[in-house]
């Protein structure tokens, strides 16, 4: 009954989004991915670094991974890492990005941090970790939500017992990946953006979304929620977005 409650409820809240303004309703994987694509930094012979994408590494889930190309996995937990598909890591580095390491031997073309950086302790050293394995000239794609959303501080604020069963309870198919522990360190567009001046990265580009799904199971919140996007994405800019991805060149 509740699944069939909350199935409902989501389809009238993707219904009501159509009546928004693209600039409340893009998706940040979406925008994300657009990206990537345009970029053509992933072809055969790249090396892939992928940080905390565990069993679903962003090439090879979201994208295809190409032919020829060596992905690295780095991840804190080596079961999350041994769930991907076989022969999808051509390497794993069990590793907390977040305390310093020494950097790899097999520099990376391309890296990818996705939804991973709100769950470290430490925002900064975990971006200067993943600088140090990059190749002089190579891509950053970073995707955060953003710590001044409501869900993230819906986040912070919940037990952490409570809320991985609300979690699974609201949303069945994803209660599980996003249960995770968030810590929110400096996950903010303007603190990533002066880490990443600080780390000496160029090139930078910081790309808002303010679309999500969190509150889709019961509408009129939903409603509330999304028309209340307008006039924050107005007087605050990005800073109250809900989600960000980050572009940055080494």
């Amino acid at each position: 009954m509740l699944r069939k409650f909350i199935e409902l409820n989501r389809a009238m809240s993707l219904r009501f989004d159509k009546l928004l303004p693209s600039s409340v309703t893009l998706d940040g994987l979406d925008m994300l991915k657009e990206r990537v694509r345009s970029s053509s930094e992933l072809h055969a012979d790249t090396v892939i670094h992928d940080y905390g994408g565990g069993k679903h590494p962003y090439a090879g889930w979201y994208l295809p991974k190409p032919k020829g190309s060596r992905m690295h996995g780095f991840d804190i937990d080596k079961s999350e890492l041994d769930l991907a598909k076989p022969g999808l890591y051509d390497k794993i580095h069990v590793s907390d990005i977040s305390v310093s390491q020494k950097p790899v031997s097999d520099k990376a073309d391309i890296s990818f941090c996705i939804a991973t950086l709100e769950h470290v302790p430490d925002s900064q050293v975990a971006l200067a970790n993943v600088k140090q394995n990059m190749k002089t000239g190579s891509k950053l794609f970073l995707f955060i939500p953003n710590k001044n959303a409501a869900f993230s501080r819906l986040n912070i604020l919940l037990p952490e017992t409570f809320k991985k069963k609300l979690l699974s309870a609201l949303y069945p198919d994803s209660g599980e990946r996003l249960g995770f522990k968030a810590n929110y360190d400096r996950c903010t567009p303007r603190q990533v953006e002066e880490m990443c001046q600080q780390l000496e990265f160029s090139g930078l580009e910081i790309i808002p979304s303010y679309n999500s799904f969190y509150f889709t199971f019961f509408t009129p919140l939903h409603m509330v929620w999304r028309l209340l996007q307008v006039p924050l994405k107005l007087f605050f800019g990005r800073n109250m977005c809900e989600t960000f991805v980050v572009i940055a060149k080494n």
